[in-house]
Parts: structure tokens; C-alpha cells; sequence
């Protein structure tokens, strides 16, 4: 059970590398986390368990397509 949480967690983290950033009017990033992973586990199926290869057009096309599906509005991450 704990193999399972932690890899879970993993995920989650490795989720949130990405530069893109979404946002949703009456949303908390708890929740965009949750979309965001939904829309992976959705795509999993098709480019692989840990996402296949993430940066490739047609993965990046599909993930945001699902993201806006869900009503997310893309927004670059600012740089510091």
C-alpha cells in the first residue's frame, strides 16, 4: 500500500515540472493537480504508463487539448 501511495506521489510531483501553467476561474492549483492528472492517466494508454515521450508534439497537443477540455486556459510560468 505505501509502494503505491509513494509512486502515486511521484507522479504528482514529476506533474508539475512542466513549464505550463493552467488556470481556471473558481480554482485552486489542488485542483488543476487533480485535472492535470486526469488528463495523463487519459493519454497513458495510448503513449505509455509514465506518459512515453511528454515533450513530443502530438502528446503536448493532446494533454492541452484535455486541459482545455476541462475549461483551463494556458498561461506561460513567468520567469524569475
Amino acid at each position: 500500500m505505501r509502494l503505491g501511495a509513494g509512486f502515486i506521489i511521484l507522479i504528482l510531483v514529476g506533474g508539475c515540472a512542466s513549464e505550463d501553467f493552467w488556470v481556471q476561474k473558481g480554482k485552486a492549483e489542488p485542483d488543476m493537480q487533480v485535472d492535470r492528472y486526469e488528463c495523463q492517466t487519459q493519454l497513458r494508454d495510448k503513449y505509455g504508463f509514465l506518459g512515453g515521450d511528454k515533450k513530443s508534439p502530438e502528446y503536448v497537443k493532446e494533454f492541452r487539448q484535455c486541459m482545455m477540455n476541462k475549461g483551463y486556459t494556458l498561461q506561460e510560468e513567468q520567469k524569475k
